[in-house]
């Protein structure tokens, strides 16, 4: 075969395969587009299954690991969504709002342990659920206290409203917001 049409494949066969590969990556951003799209209407879970779809064919794209990530946090899947960010860092490390992102993640993640740390002290303490009892009762009770400066019986609402519902790393915010709140009250009033 002649050197000029070795050469004339060869460019051909480059050629061919950028455009598979462009192909392919418009795709793949098409879907990851959409996945943004469905966080941005509240529909996360939707988001989710579509990316780990995605994360699974592309497991080197640092951009469906990072969107992966924000779509298990708004599901409030606060280990997975760590995982995802680490991912992500570790194929574009200079991403720093991902680390920005990660330091806030670790500071739900600190709070998630306190409140399975609480929740079972209160297990270990013979707490049962009150099943007449609504959140949105405790809630507006406990709103009410804290309106009041009453930081004990605040507490021990939320506390009431964090055994039910053991992953929700606000209330156990709160709870320590009213802690805070009571120490520092309890301080004034010592002479």
């Amino acid at each position: 075969m002649r050197p000029a049409i070795v050469i004339r494949l060869i460019v051909f066969a480059l050629v061919a395969a950028f455009a598979i590969y462009v192909y392919y990556s418009r795709r793949d951003w098409a879907g990851n587009n959409r996945a943004v799209t469905l966080m941005n209407q509240g529909r996360a879970a939707e988001a989710v299954t579509l990316l780990e779809q995605l994360h699974h064919k592309h497991p080197t794209d640092p951009m469906v690991a990072r969107n992966l990530g924000a779509a298990y946090e708004q599901t409030n899947q606060i280990e997975k969504a760590y995982d995802a960010y680490t991912e992500s860092l570790r194929l574009n490390p200079n991403q720093n709002d991902v680390k920005q992102q990660m330091d806030a993640l670790q500071e739900k993640r600190d709070l998630l342990t306190r409140a399975h740390e609480r929740v079972q002290r209160m297990k270990a303490e013979g707490w049962q659920d009150e099943p007449g009892v609504t959140m949105d009762l405790l809630s507006k009770q406990a709103e009410a206290h804290v309106q009041m400066d009453k930081h004990k019986e605040a507490i021990l609402l939320l506390e009431r409203m964090l055994f039910r519902q053991p992953d929700n790393t606000d209330l156990e915010a709160r709870i320590e917001q009213q802690e805070q709140m009571l120490k520092t009250s309890e301080q004034r009033s010592t002479p």
